[in-house]
């Protein structure tokens, strides 16, 4: 067991079909990326020995699993299967009118990143502490040290040294 249970998270809101303009503005070359490169990130931070959480949708789940055992065999991971779509179900359409409102535009300096216009990509990240907050509640956390850490976080070697 590890002193520190990471939880993490990778729903498919489609990064990888993201158009190249957004509201007349190139998006970032950063900003597209699909599955392939999401678990090839991931493959990294599998890599670590700390008791791991991981929240995805079904589809996902075996790839993110065999990764995982494949990195870091001896670490406990437990993975939790969720409709990431049934749960923003409510909240969706609220977040979408806030950010086509065009005053609320007006007062954004980049407003095609994806966070001013894609609501998906506001609520994955909104559930965030929500998915830290329930490993916890759920005592999928062996220990009393949590942290998240982005599913994608870990784009190359680097970042794991220190």
């Amino acid at each position: 067991m590890s002193d520190i249970t990471v939880v993490t998270s990778y729903f498919d809101i489609g990064r990888g079909e993201w158009p190249k303009v957004v509201r007349g503005r190139e998006m970032p070359f950063y900003a597209h990326r699909n599955e392939e490169t999401y678990l090839n990130y991931f493959s990294r931070l599998a890599t670590l020995k700390n008791d791991m959480v991981i929240y995805t949708e079904d589809k996902s789940k075996d790839a993110i699993y065999k990764i995982r055992k494949e990195q870091s065999p001896e670490a406990r991971t437990e993975i939790v299967v969720m409709d990431f779509q049934e749960a923003i179900a409510n909240i969706k359409p609220i977040v979408h009118s806030i950010i086509n409102r065009p005053e609320y535009i007006e007062l954004v300096d980049n407003p095609h990143f994806p966070e001013y216009w894609n609501a998906d990509y506001v609520l994955v990240n909104y559930m965030k502490t929500t998915f830290v907050n329930h490993a916890i509640e759920k005592n999928l956390a062996n220990n009393d040290l949590v942290a998240w850490i982005d599913f994608g976080y870990v784009r190359d070697s680097k970042t794991l040294t220190p």
